[in-house]
């Protein structure tokens, strides 16, 4: 399916500015590929955070999420690669190409931010989408 559906499959609803992919969209950056990989020290101290601290972290880690939906996310995904697909005229954020991992042993060994075949195919993909869409 292409674009954000009505019910996400997490059961939380992503808005332009509040999760990796609405921040995406929101941010609407061709250039930039936003990562988000739970297993991270950073990430993983940030999810044992109070809701207190949570609101004083940087909207880097958080992607402006509530600390309850970043937690459940988390037991959903273990690693997550964006790019905002833009309309080819105008620029306009018209979708987000995500490629998404839970959290194995296998997974682990791939790291979504570093692996420059899946940074080019999630690229190449976006660019794709945007001459159809």
């Amino acid at each position: 399916m292409v674009g954000l559906s009505t019910k996400a499959p997490s059961g939380i609803r992503f808005r332009k500015g509040y999760g990796l992919i609405g921040v995406c969209l929101a941010d609407n950056d061709g250039l930039v590929l936003l990562t988000l990989d739970v297993s991270a020290p950073e990430y993983n101290k940030a999810l044992r955070a109070t809701r207190h601290e949570w609101a004083e972290l940087d909207p880097v880690i958080t992607h402006n999420l509530s600390l309850a939906d970043s937690q459940k996310l988390a037991q959903s995904y273990g690693q997550v690669i964006a790019k905002v697909t833009q309309d080819v005229s105008s620029g306009e954020a018209i979708g987000c190409v995500t490629v998404s991992l839970k959290t194995s042993r296998r997974a682990a060994a791939l790291k979504l931010d570093e692996d420059t075949t899946v940074r080019r195919a999630l690229t190449v993909l976006s660019h794709a989408l945007a001459e159809v869409l």
